[in-house]
């Protein structure tokens, strides 16, 4: 982590648990920014809204890193879009892990990782960048966990699952062991996977069943 200040992109709720990490941290934050003009000057946990997203030019990469406030819902690609604009430019993102979080020393983490109080994540798991890893989510061992994914709160992941990039894993969900979720996928909340998922495939039920 660096000691650069930091904004934090996204004015909502998920910001808020963000901003929580970097308090305890006892980072320096710049502001927030967000979509809706409207919230400039107002604050979210003390921290000012201090514009819409592009206002972030106003600093350069040398100045501040940037903290993906966004989260994934479904088939949503905002995040993505957010951290591929920025990154372009030459902006950083920063990689956040809360105090509570369980992480093993043999869990390679990318840039621009989030992971959430509660998370538990075992030895060989390897996280690609602006993946999410949301509150009280399970990571067992030797899991890939590719680029822009969003595991939410309260998903277990068994050992040796691959999860494509973009993929969506509903709260609750559970991927058996040796599973493969493929790019973009999403699978609904309390969904148990037993098979292996196709690409852009939405799944739900017990066991998973396709609905699109």
């Amino acid at each position: 982590m660096s000691q650069l200040p930091v904004i934090v992109i996204g004015a909502g709720g998920h910001s808020k648990a963000l901003i929580d990490i970097l308090h305890q941290s006892n980072r320096q934050i710049i502001g927030c920014t967000g979509l809706n003009k409207g919230l400039n000057g107002t604050e979210i946990m003390s921290e000012a809204v201090i514009g819409i997203d592009e206002d972030i030019y106003k600093y350069t990469p040398r100045e501040v890193r940037l903290v993906n406030g966004l989260v994934t819902i479904g088939t949503s690609n905002r995040r993505k879009e957010i951290y591929d604009h920025f990154s372009k430019a030459g902006y950083l993102f920063e990689t956040l892990i809360h105090p509570t979080a369980v992480v093993s020393e043999e869990v390679g983490i990318a840039q621009g990782v989030l992971i959430m109080a509660g998370a538990k994540l075992m030895p060989g798991v390897h996280i690609a960048k602006n993946a999410l890893i949301n509150m009280s989510a399970v990571v067992d061992h030797d899991c890939n966990i590719g680029s822009h994914v969003h595991i939410s709160p309260g998903a277990v992941i068994c050992g040796a699952v691959s999860i494509g990039s973009g993929a969506f894993i509903g709260a609750g969900a559970v991927v058996i062991q040796g599973v493969t979720i493929g790019k973009d996928a999403v699978i609904g909340a309390g969904a148990v996977v037993t098979k292996d998922v196709p690409a852009k495939h939405r799944m739900v039920g017990v066991p998973v069943r396709r609905i699109g």
